[in-house]
């Protein structure tokens, strides 16, 4: 019986083989040099954040929920950050343009503060074009109105110590009095004893006289 097609078969096993092993190359030097960029940007970044002492800056794709409670944080697109390792013009533009995102928050920061307002939370995004977004939340602390409860406060407290010392004075004049009292009582009873002992004495004396008149 003859055999036909192994030649072919083989040939394209051969083919799918080489294929599969160019592929698997390219992924390999993709992934290294994914790992090399990776590593150069990072580099990039810290030198780059060395320029603000009031924003920490970090590779993103867009500003990240995780950042909630925490204030000026802000995501650079990769793109982007490669951009501006790449070319020194894009470099310099887009500092100035990071430069005056911190800028704006600090005047943002002074503005809700004079309103009475502090910032909780603000973490932003500069996408691969360098277009900017973010995400803030403030809450309005009313200075008088705390100002205020904590005076009505103190002087609750103030009028509720005074209570405490006019009971506790109250109390110890009600204790004198009773004290007072108790020895008025016995002196009273001394005397009313001393006054019957000289009743006695003086009827006694009469009846005496009376016996010896007789």
């Amino acid at each position: 019986m003859e055999i036909t097609g192994v030649g072919n078969y083989s040939g394209v096993y051969e083919k799918t083989y080489a294929s599969s092993r160019r592929e698997a190359a390219k992924k390999e030097e993709t992934k290294e040099i994914s790992s090399t960029q990776k590593s150069t940007d990072e580099e990039y970044l810290k030198n780059l954040q060395k320029q603000f002492s009031n924003m920490k800056l970090q590779v993103g794709y867009g500003v990240n929920t995780k950042n909630d409670g925490k204030v000026d944080v802000l995501n650079i697109n990769p793109k982007l950050l490669e951009k501006m390792r790449n070319d020194p013009k894009a470099a310099k533009e887009y500092t100035q343009r990071l430069k005056d995102v911190e800028a704006a928050h600090k005047y943002a920061d002074s503005f809700l503060a004079a309103a009475g307002s502090t910032v909780v939370c603000r973490h932003a995004y500069l996408d691969e074009n360098g277009k900017y977004s973010n995400f803030t939340v403030s809450v309005k602390k009313d200075a008088l109105n705390e100002k205020l409860r904590k005076e009505s406060q103190e002087n609750a407290e103030k009028r509720i110590e005074k209570s405490r010392e006019n009971a506790r004075e109250n109390v110890e004049k009600m204790e004198e009095r009773a004290e007072e009292s108790k020895k008025s009582e016995e002196k009273k009873v001394v005397k009313e004893e001393d006054a019957g002992e000289t009743t006695v004495k003086e009827q006694a004396q009469v009846g005496t006289n009376l016996d010896l008149k007789i």
